[in-house]
């Protein structure tokens, strides 16, 4: 009785929903894994990839022939719809591969490689050269791999990935290798979308903003003076500064070419107000 029940507890548990049921392996999660920033050149590299399990003292990826077969990304090996069903150990090393074809309008553009997320450490090479790693499983990063690039249609893509799981200290929420209570089976490897995208080379450069300068206003002159209301006008020295000022401050109204002024228009300054500014007349000047 009592083999009965850990065999029972120890059972694999599948839970398939009707969208697991219903999953096309050549079009794995298409939408953009970010809404508020789709771009053009987006490019899924979800699907199935080579993968392989081995011990962690390799440190070349396998070669051809030493693959273990197919894995759908971005599904972690621990779950059934990756179709591998296998837990990866602290002492193990995950490897994914695939090869990438870039449409032509990612020619002469910087290419940048996105993960969603990789539980728990990875590092990248594309074309045998080393473009870069993470660690931690749950935030995602971009690597730009343009440098790695080669003349050619395909381009291949490598992941290392190690994940020590609850042997180590990193953070893992509730995963544990020996699931059971409040623990459940540990995942690994890639298990959010990966996706490259075109940037370009060359952003076009931002102007800093001008700061707006008003209009060079003369100092007031000597000069015959009246009453023009509240305010008191002042009839500019010269004709010349009075057009440059009016024709800065309301272009397009005629002004008096006898005294520049504009038609129905003194020169007057305000108490509250630096500066020279202009107040209708009930008159218009001479």
């Amino acid at each position: 009785m009592h083999a009965a029940q850990n065999d029972k507890e120890h059972r694999p548990v599948t839970l398939t929903t009707p969208w697991g049921a219903d999953l096309d392996p050549d079009a794995v999660l298409q939408d953009y894994p970010r809404p508020q920033l789709v771009r053009d050149s987006y490019l899924n590299l979800n699907g199935y990839w080579q993968y392989a399990i081995t011990s962690v003292r390799r440190d070349a990826p396998p070669a051809d022939g030493e693959w273990d077969g197919r894995i759908l990304v971005p599904f972690s090996p621990e779950a059934p719809l990756s179709g591998v069903n296998r837990q990866l150990q602290p002492q193990q090393i995950l490897w994914y591969r695939r090869t990438l074809r870039l449409p032509e309008g990612f020619a002469g553009e910087r290419v940048l490689l996105h993960f969603g997320a990789v539980d728990h450490s990875c590092t990248v090479t594309v074309n045998g050269v080393a473009v870069g790693g993470h660690d931690g499983g749950y935030l995602p990063f971009t690597l730009d791999i343009t440098d790695a690039l080669v003349d050619g249609p395909e381009q291949e893509i490598t992941v290392r990935v190690r994940d020590i799981s609850d042997t180590g200290y990193h953070s893992r929420g509730k995963q544990k290798l020996d699931r059971g209570g409040i623990w459940y089976t540990a995942q690994s490897g890639i298990w959010q979308t990966v996706w490259p995208l075109r940037q370009p080379s060359r952003p076009p450069a931002l102007q800093p903003p001008q700061p707006s300068r008003p209009p060079a206003l003369q100092p007031p002159q000597p000069s015959t003076k009246s009453s023009s209301g509240s305010a008191t006008s002042v009839t500019p020295a010269t004709p010349a500064a009075a057009s440059r000022h009016w024709t800065a401050a309301a272009s397009g109204t005629p002004h008096n070419p006898a005294s520049g002024r504009p038609s129905g228009w003194n020169r007057c300054r305000a108490p509250a107000f630096p500066g020279w500014t202009w107040s209708r007349t009930s008159t218009p000047s001479p």
